[in-house]
């Protein structure tokens, strides 16, 4: 297995444990200790335990959920992932009560591999999208550019 694959199969761990299986301890096995995260909006999570911290909540607002992962490129030290989470808002989440409503969460990330961990990750995720589908935002209340169809 090439240095590519490694990289991507790690990436995929990640996404298994953290968002459909909840595996907490998978965490410790494929982020490194001081792993960072920069979020799309909010403060960097700083270290392995502050993404378990986020896992957590996560698994609240969405207890049951499936990763797609539609591909993945690997070059040198990164690896780039186009996705979407299938979820169902099942408790509080960015402060809104639960809706019930599914939720399809398209996001691009990219990772960056240090000896053989996940060292950084970034996220790109299409928060306009998920308030629109949690009911937080109306698109009669949104600049026409910022509409739904």
């Amino acid at each position: 297995m090439t240095d590519s694959e490694r990289n991507k199969q790690l990436v995929r761990r990640l996404f298994e444990a953290a968002y459909t299986h909840y595996n907490p301890k998978t965490l410790d096995e494929v982020l490194a200790e001081n792993y960072v995260h920069h979020p799309t909006a909010g403060a960097d999570l700083l270290g392995r335990e502050a993404l378990r911290r986020s896992m957590i909540s996560h698994e609240k607002a969405f207890p049951e959920g499936k990763v797609e992962i539609h591909s993945m490129v690997s070059e040198d030290d990164i690896v780039a992932t186009r996705l979407t989470f299938h979820l169902t808002h099942r408790g509080e989440f960015w402060g809104i009560a639960p809706t019930g409503n599914p939720l399809r969460m398209k996001e691009m990330m990219f990772h960056r591999i240090e000896n053989s961990v996940i060292a950084e990750g970034w996220n790109m995720a299409d928060r306009l999208g998920i308030a629109r589908q949690l009911e937080a935002v109306q698109d009669d209340s949104l600049p026409p550019g910022l509409r739904g169809k």
